[in-house]
C-alpha cells in the first residue's frame, strides 16, 4: 500500500477554527465518530489576564481520536485541542475549545493544519491567507498577533491563482 505523508499547512489560529468548525469535527467527536480522549491540565508558567479580566492560570488540552486508525498512524490523532482555565474553574478567553493542530482526511492525500512556526526572527505567514483566503482585521480574534492586510486587487488574484487548490482541500 502507497503510504503517502500528510500535507502541511501553516496557519493562524483564526483559519484553524475556521476548519474545525466547517469540519464539525468537535460535533463528530460527540457523536460517537471519533473519541474524545481528556488530557491532564497543566499549569501555566506566566498566568495572564484576558479580555474578561479572568486570571488564566491552567491550560486544559483534549485530543480528538480516530481509533479505526492504529496508534502512531499519522490519522489516528485528528485534533488537539486547548482552551484556559482559571483557578476556580471558570473558562477563559472564549470559552471554546481552540484547535492547535488537526489533521483532516481527504481521498488522495491528508491535510495537517498546524500552528505557523518560525525560526531565526523571519515573519510567521498563514499559508491560507497569503494565498488569497483573508480574514479581515474586524473579524480576527482579540488581540491578534497575526493579522496581514491586502488592497482588493491582490486577494483577488491570490483567490483566482488558488482557485484549483481551494477545490481540491474541499474550501
Amino acid at each position: 500500500m502507497l503510504k503517502l505523508r500528510p500535507h502541511y499547512i501553516p496557519c493562524c489560529p483564526e483559519h484553524r477554527c475556521k476548519v474545525f468548525r466547517v469540519k464539525n469535527l468537535y460535533r463528530r467527536a460527540e457523536s460517537g465518530e471519533f473519541r474524545l480522549d481528556a488530557i491532564r491540565p497543566k499549569r501555566k508558567l506566566n498566568p495572564f489576564i484576558d479580555h474578561r479580566n479572568i486570571v488564566n492560570t491552567w491550560t486544559e488540552l483534549q485530543s480528538i481520536m480516530d481509533d479505526r486508525f492504529p496508534i502512531g498512524h499519522h490519522r489516528h490523532e485528528v485534533a488537539l485541542l486547548h482552551r484556559h482555565r482559571a483557578d476556580d474553574g471558570t473558562i477563559g478567553g472564549s470559552g471554546m475549545w481552540d484547535p492547535k493542530e488537526m489533521m483532516i482526511r481527504r481521498l488522495f492525500w491528508d491535510l495537517n493544519f498546524r500552528e505557523f512556526k518560525t525560526k531565526h526572527g523571519r515573519e510567521p505567514h498563514c499559508n491560507l491567507c497569503e494565498r488569497g483566503d483573508m480574514i479581515p482585521k474586524k473579524e480576527r480574534f482579540f488581540n491578534p498577533k497575526y493579522a496581514p492586510e491586502w488592497s482588493a486587487s491582490k486577494r483577488i488574484w491570490k483567490w483566482v491563482v488558488w482557485l484549483p487548490y481551494r477545490v481540491l482541500m474541499g474550501f
